[in-house]
């Protein structure tokens, strides 16, 4: 924080005269720096390889207000939640695996207040026994996912049922799943608040499987499936309520 004091004397013609202290004023050795990062035409790339348990210290040393394009490629285990919050700027955050089950989350990520894009590859969620109730694999907040060849498998109890789910958007968030797997969910997809969700095919396909529910839509969430993704996400039904919608095929199902 920076404290300077100003002392100002007004004139009987209306003159007014400002006398400021030199210890408040930003020199330009201060300020040239910050100057040419904002006014920076191109945004840098960054790429390193880390073990998916560094994974939350990396992001709590990054800069939040500046954010550059960040390649990160993970591999082995987290079973931790991996908070990604406030980042902003012209860059975007990549997670990424060189192969599906290379690296793999117990718990979940969480993404809030993100104007930076995230985007995700081949990353592999297993729920276990220690989730607490309502857990998502990805739950996205005021941010913009995007997650292309990931698995999410949510967790079956020992008396049958099934806990999790696969991706929560709220407030406006949205998150984008290209050819992903989903099995053994409460349910699949929970778009609540004018949260978003799109589940798209291409010719890879996708798989799911076992779960209770497959998209619940509540207070103004959307869900948009693309034609070749089924109807119910393999589950037994889904659940709309409170304006929630769920599209495909350009009709509300």
């Amino acid at each position: 924080m920076l404290r300077f004091y100003l002392r100002q004397t007004v004139s009987k013609d209306g003159g007014a005269e400002v006398l400021c202290s030199p210890a408040g004023l930003i020199t330009e050795s201060d300020c040239g720096p910050v100057r040419r990062k904002v006014l920076a035409t191109g945004v840098l790339s960054r790429a390193v390889t880390i073990p998916a348990s560094e994974l939350q210290v990396y992001l709590n040393s990054l800069p939040r207000l500046l954010t550059e394009h960040h390649d990160i490629t993970l591999s082995g285990t987290n079973s931790d939640i991996v908070y990604v919050k406030d980042f902003h700027g012209y860059g975007s955050l990549s997670f990424h695996a060189n192969n599906l089950g290379d690296c793999v989350f117990t718990r979940g990520f969480t993404l809030k207040n993100c104007s930076a894009p995230v985007i995700m590859e081949k990353l592999k969620w297993e729920l276990g026994s220690n989730i607490p109730y309502g857990e998502s694999c990805v739950y996205c907040s005021t941010s913009e996912v995007m997650a292309r060849e990931c698995s999410f498998t949510g967790y079956v109890s020992p008396n049958g049922g099934q806990v999790g789910r696969a991706a929560t958007t709220v407030n406006r968030g949205c998150c984008d799943l290209w050819d992903c797997k989903f099995h053994n969910f409460e349910m699949v997809i929970n778009c609540f608040g004018a949260g978003h969700i799109d589940i798209i095919e291409t010719e890879l396909g996708g798989e799911y499987g076992g779960s209770k529910y497959g998209v619940f839509t509540d207070l103004g969430g959307v869900a948009m499936l693309s034609d070749k993704v089924p109807a119910t996400l393999g589950s037994g039904g889904n659940v709309t309520r409170n304006g929630g919608v769920i599209i495909q095929g350009g009709k509300f199902i």
